[in-house]
């Protein structure tokens, strides 16, 4: 037998559940009632607005705290770059120029030989970064290097 003609002998099937009808016969809000769900959607609840308001208080309080460490720091770290500032500059009125006429030093201060070979040395570095950002190599003819060598060593001795 052929189970759509017996499906067909059997007839119409019931509904179950609700039709169509049903859906569009159904109870709907008023609208007033609608305004007042809407109102309650945008206040929210009153339990979650109070966390809320603890969280932000907490948030405060931790925020005047650390900007208080901060703040601390900061100005002890400026005091101490001022007491550093100036050590270095009393530490510079202590040395002693090196002058043709006089060779004296303090008890902080360098001998005159130590203040000329820092010079030299720095010297020696601004000619290098010199070379180095022009491009020069830095192998240059002996001649030349020994004609400098000469000229440094004149123009030190002459002021001596």
């Amino acid at each position: 037998m052929n189970p759509i003609a017996m499906a067909r002998a059997r007839g119409p099937v019931a509904p179950s559940g609700p039709t169509i009808r049903d859906y569009l016969n159904r109870n709907r809000p008023t609208l007033e009632e609608v305004k007042e769900m809407m109102n309650k959607k945008k206040t929210g609840s009153e339990t979650l607005a109070a966390f809320e308001e603890h969280l932000n208080e907490k948030f405060k309080n931790e925020l005047k705290k650390n900007r208080e460490k901060v703040l601390g720091e900061s100005s002890s770290k400026n005091k101490k770059k001022e007491k550093k500032i100036s050590s270095k500059s009393k530490k510079r009125r202590h040395r002693s120029s090196p002058s043709s006429s006089s060779s004296t030093t303090s008890a902080n201060s360098e001998s005159e030989e130590e203040y000329r070979r820092r010079k030299k040395s720095k010297k020696r570095k601004k000619k290098k970064r010199r070379h180095a950002e022009s491009g020069q190599d830095a192998d240059e003819p002996r001649a030349k290097k020994r004609k400098r060598k000469h000229r440094e060593d004149d123009g030190h001795s002459s002021s001596s």
